[in-house]
């Protein structure tokens, strides 16, 4: 009697393996093809991107990371088709304290700490930007203060800023485009308007102005004001920290999108990329090479493999686009387009 037990135990302990097994097979099979929201119908009609032999895309990212989470799939398959990319990088994401604390094994970060973290997510990001078929050659970093880009467009226009966390007021590292060049929004722009210039590129891609995080925000801001009387006729910017955002690409949302959309000044019209089997592991490799964040948001960062990259369009060539931008610089007044605070969760993030 005790062996038929043992064995009946055993049995259904098997059982409940297998299903368990075959469960996290069909997570990992769908998770292989994300389906479009559907909510993203209400946005209006949804634009296919398609990449070109020989045409220029440069892709403007915040921090390492948001490059390839929010373009990673756009870029490898623009690169596939005979495209063109470079990378800028505003910041080397040397201010987010947790990921400095796992990384280095300390409590108490030092600035040299955060110098130190700064130039392990350079080496990141150029490993990962490998995998997405881009060369270190084509990534361009600007070694401004990370956690400070909002500041920058308020109160430091042109007046250097100094980082809380490194303690520097200039660009610190020695493979930066402008090694020593003042922490100021005025010089930040003026790096963007170079490489515009000198790059000419077809398409940006840059961060969206409905991102909550500050430095998106401001990334946003720095790029429409760098494009102003460029020749460049189309942007498209992508979101990464918006509880609405997310919800949409969990497709449950069904309202609160003008209000977004009002946010985001953009064409209600999203354009996207739906990636291939190769760029979504392609992506895969990419974000795994961010392993100082993996490390402390495995979730945060494996859920953006294999869902479909939606763009929200600007056209430059309009009239009234960036209006209050166009003013604001006009004016000298910098607080016209003032930077969103961060609020929740986003707090911890790089």
């Amino acid at each position: 009697m005790p062996g038929g037990v043992a064995r009946a135990r055993g049995f259904r302990l098997a059982l409940l393996l297998i299903v368990f097994f075959l469960l996290f097979v069909c997570l990992i099979i769908g998770s292989l093809n994300y389906p479009l929201p559907s909510a993203l119908a209400s946005m209006g009609p949804i634009m296919p991107l398609h990449s070109r032999e020989q045409s220029r895309l440069l892709v403007v990212a915040p921090h390492p990371d948001d490059e390839t989470l929010g373009a990673g799939a756009f870029i490898q398959q623009h690169v596939a088709a005979g495209g063109q990319v470079k990378v800028v990088i505003v910041t080397n994401g040397d201010g987010f304290r947790i990921a400095g604390g796992r990384t280095m094994e300390k409590v108490r970060l030092s600035s040299k700490d955060f110098i130190s973290l700064g130039l392990i997510r350079r080496q990141e990001a150029i490993e990962a930007l490998r995998n997405l078929g881009v060369q270190s050659q084509d990534v361009i970093f600007l070694g401004f203060p990370d956690r400070g880009l909002a500041n920058l467009w308020t109160v430091s226009w042109s007046k250097s800023y100094r980082s809380p966390y490194t303690k520097q007021n200039t660009v610190p590292y020695e493979r930066s485009r402008d090694i020593g060049v003042p922490y100021t929004g005025q010089e930040l722009v003026n790096q963007l308007k170079q490489i515009i210039t000198e790059y000419n590129p077809e398409t940006v891609v840059a961060p969206s102005l409905a991102d909550l995080h500050p430095d998106h925000h401001a990334t946003a801001l720095f790029v429409r004001t760098a494009l102003q009387d460029s020749p460049v006729k189309t942007l498209l910017e992508y979101t990464i920290h918006r509880e609405e955002w997310r919800i949409v690409m969990a497709n449950k949302l069904t309202s609160h999108m003008d209000q977004w959309l009002e946010g985001a000044d953009a064409d209600p019209s999203p354009a996207v990329v739906d990636p291939t089997r190769l760029a979504i592991e392609a992506k895969r490799r990419a974000i795994l090479a961010y392993q100082s964040q993996v490390k402390v948001m495995p979730r945060f960062m494996m859920s953006h493999v294999s869902r479909p990259e939606v763009f929200l369009k600007v056209d430059l060539t309009q009239p009234g686009c960036c209006a209050k931008i166009k003013r604001k610089a006009a004016t000298g007044v910098h607080r016209e387009q003032p930077v969103r605070r961060l609020s929740g969760s986003y707090g911890d993030l790089p």
